[in-house]
């Protein structure tokens, strides 16, 4: 058997479980995919909204790909989708008000999912941890620049 290991595959993972996570802590936003809480955690630190494409370019994902991850979610009622005043071309997303409310127990479960993922770890190794993540997550950008969403800029 090779002795091969992957960053990528043990993140993609923790990722997945994260989702699986989420739904069972927070039934009642139906999240269908690992980005949906990424965009709900987002949206909270926008007071003002955000354009779709700048959630898109925030996200490291396209403009197609955001229009189906948030779908759901404002089917759902979890997000308003309104026409930018300022671009009427462009749609502003914002959370709702009943996203806003549920905000607190949003908060309180990624936090609980970040001490799930650390559980037995010293104050010392949690640090390094979110040290090494920040560097190959810098490496992976750096490799990436002068690419849009993974293909290269024509």
């Amino acid at each position: 058997m090779n002795n091969y290991k992957s960053a990528g595959h043990k993140i993609a993972t923790i990722n997945r479980l994260g989702t699986i996570y989420f739904n069972n802590e927070l039934p009642d936003i139906d999240l269908h995919g690992p980005g949906q809480m990424r965009i709900i955690l987002a949206l909270s630190r926008c007071e003002d909204g955000i354009t779709q494409e700048e959630l898109a370019h925030h996200l490291l994902v396209d403009k197609a790909s955001i229009s189906r991850m948030i779908r759901p979610l404002v089917d759902g009622g979890i997000i308003l989708r309104e026409k930018d005043p300022q671009d009427l071309r462009a749609y502003r997303l914002h959370l709702s008000d009943a996203a806003r409310e549920k905000m607190g127990d949003i908060q309180q479960k990624a936090h609980g999912w970040t001490e799930i993922l650390m559980a037995g770890f010293s104050t010392e190794e949690r640090e390094l941890c979110f040290s090494f993540l920040d560097r190959m997550l810098e490496s992976a950008h750096e490799h990436l620049k002068g690419t849009c969403h993974g293909k290269k800029k024509s």
